[in-house]
């Protein structure tokens, strides 16, 4: 008798096989594809301090949700806030971007933390604090902020942010 030769991938005229496996392997490739493409987040926007200024303006004042990036020109340390604040503790930042370059005009980045629980042995120390505050800047530093809430305060741009787990 004669033999035929089969190539690899070839179906099996009475199983179908190799047309099984080729849908198969399409299936999966789908799927993979669409995961990956799930995955990819959303790209971030970002706003200029002019553009939250504008749009608190545009807005009646209303503060809004915003992702800005700026250099710093001023900082403090982490410290008590004092009174009947809900967070204990406060890191002021002074920016500006291109929008906003002068520096007399730069606007205020107010991180609070350390939510107060009225039982002060459940509250944290300012050293524990200090390890969820941002680390130390410099002036000049390019910080990226992420879902600050831009506001008026006296009549000029503050932004406010929260290092766990997006406060207010």
């Amino acid at each position: 008798g004669a033999k035929s030769k089969r190539k690899k991938g070839d179906a099996d005229a009475t199983s179908g096989e190799g047309a099984e496996d080729s849908a198969n392997k399409e299936k999966k490739e789908k799927v993979k594809k669409e995961k990956k493409e799930t995955k990819k987040p959303a790209p971030r926007t970002y706003h200029t301090l002019k553009e939250v200024n504008a749009g608190l303006t545009a807005g009646g004042g209303a503060p809004q949700r915003v992702n800005v990036m700026a250099m710093v020109v001023s900082h403090s340390r982490v410290k008590e806030t004092g009174g009947r604040a809900t967070h204990k503790y406060m890191q002021s930042i002074n920016v500006i971007d291109p929008s906003m370059p002068d520096v007399t005009q730069a606007v205020a980045l107010n991180i609070f933390g350390g939510q107060r629980t009225g039982d002060p042995s459940d509250e944290l120390t300012q050293q524990e604090a200090c390890k969820h505050f941002p680390k130390a800047f410099c002036c000049g530093d390019i910080i990226r902020m992420h879902r600050v809430k831009g506001q008026s305060h006296k009549g000029a741009l503050q932004l406010v942010g929260w290092p766990d787990a997006g406060g207010q």
